[in-house]
């Protein structure tokens, strides 16, 4: 590899968007796509608030890829990042949360072969990265025990759906620290958590 592929790689890798362009997504239709190919101006706002904030609360519609957005900023972090991280990925339903790590293993199988990584463990609700230890958990927004774990990033779909969102939340704030947290939903009723 040339110093001018190297450079390249390595620009790719510290610009999100640069990088997020690279992911692939499965469209409306289930077809794999490259996310650049369809990335939208509104969505690239979005990328800029979360990697400019460390707190993002996101009220979206439903169909306009806001959670796989979410998901792929979430990706780039802790895959890119050189030490271990550990990034939760929290969803109103179990099984929710579980095709929501599939996204992510999708951009992982998916990546460009100089941007690939040997995966350690790959369970249904837990991938760990070799290289860097860096994993990410799976978990349902319903009881879910998050004060034992440290996370780096948190991922929290469907806010505005989850029982006891209130004390979720504060398991979170306490589990992420000076991480960032970034939390999406569509909204639910007057008066909920997310409102």
């Amino acid at each position: 590899m040339t110093n001018t592929k190297t450079s390249d790689l390595q620009s790719i890798i510290q610009d999100p968007v640069e990088f997020i362009k690279r992911l692939t997504i499965r469209d409306k239709e289930g077809k794999n796509r490259l996310f650049g190919s369809v990335i939208t101006p509104e969505q690239i706002s979005i990328l800029d608030a979360i990697h400019n904030n460390q707190r993002v609360a996101i009220i979206k519609a439903r169909q306009l890829g806001c959670t796989t957005l979410c998901r792929a900023y979430s990706f780039w972090e802790l895959y890119t990042n050189r030490n271990s991280m550990t990034s939760a990925l929290v969803s109103n339903k179990y099984n929710s949360a579980i095709e929501l790590l599939k996204i992510d293993k999708r951009f992982h199988e998916n990546l460009p072969s100089q941007l690939q990584r040997t995966v350690k463990v790959e369970k249904r609700d837990e991938l760990i990265f070799a290289s860097n230890k860096s994993s990410i958990k799976a978990f349902s927004g319903a009881g879910a025990h998050l004060r034992s774990y440290t996370f780096g990033t948190a991922h929290i779909s469907e806010f505005d759906f989850i029982p006891e969102a209130d004390e979720l939340l504060s398991n979170v704030l306490a589990s992420v620290n000076e991480g960032k947290l970034i939390l999406e939903s569509t909204p639910n009723y007057y008066g909920s958590p997310f409102h």
